[in-house]
């Protein structure tokens, strides 16, 4: 194994093991697990696609019927305190791996512009 990997899987055990990441995938295994989210979720995508298909046989009243189904469904999946909870645990984790990714970026910016010169 060469540095870059050891230094790769050491970043990549060292993230696993970070409270926001541990977190999001608590949270992630928890709204996965709940019977009235994935239903939810379900009915919502299939109104989506009925008024895509409704639209596309210009059924007007049955597609903003089915959008309405649709955004209702969207809003009330949106105000579950648990989907709340799994937006801000992923906002946390994505700012995480954003952070990771911006300073390894500068690092090997750094290192090349070094080399160059």
């Amino acid at each position: 194994m060469t540095n870059y990997d050891d230094a790769l899987d050491q970043l990549v055990n060292t993230l696993q093991k970070h409270q926001s990441i541990l977190e999001f995938k608590d949270i992630e295994k928890k709204i996965k697990a709940n019977p009235l989210y994935r239903q939810q979720v379900y009915q919502m995508k299939k109104n989506q696609q009925n008024a895509f298909l409704f639209n596309k046989v210009e059924k007007d009243r049955a597609e903003k019927m089915a959008i309405s189904v649709a955004t209702e469904l969207k809003e009330n999946i949106e105000s579950q305190p648990i989907v709340e909870d799994y937006r801000n645990k992923l906002q946390n984790a994505s700012d995480l791996l954003q952070y990771v990714t911006k300073t390894i970026e500068d690092k090997v910016n750094e290192e090349f512009i070094d080399e160059q010169s």
